[in-house]
């Protein structure tokens, strides 16, 4: 079984792992929230994922990225719908 825990920041990142996380995900409504956004593809796109790569590069856990707007195999369509949903 794999139990995964919820990261909003690097912070919260840091926290999971030193406790033992073999793995980590990250949360959109977490990550909106603490920059006080609602859930719901509120927060812009670039810096959700600059939040993502800041946690990804600091921990030498696994993470599995929640990204709101994200739906799609292709690269370019995923950028399209994520700035054209404002």
């Amino acid at each position: 079984m794999l139990f995964i825990g919820n990261a909003w920041d690097l912070l919260s990142a840091f926290t999971l792992e030193k406790v033992g996380f073999k793995a980590i995900g990250t949360t959109s409504w977490g990550i909106a929230n603490s920059l006080g956004y609602a859930d719901g593809e509120l927060i812009d796109f670039e810096k959700h994922l600059v939040i993502i790569k800041t946690i990804t590069e600091n921990v030498n856990i696994s993470v599995s990225a929640d990204i709101e707007a994200g739906y799609s195999e292709d690269i370019d369509m995923i950028v399209y719908h994520a700035s054209n949903k404002r």
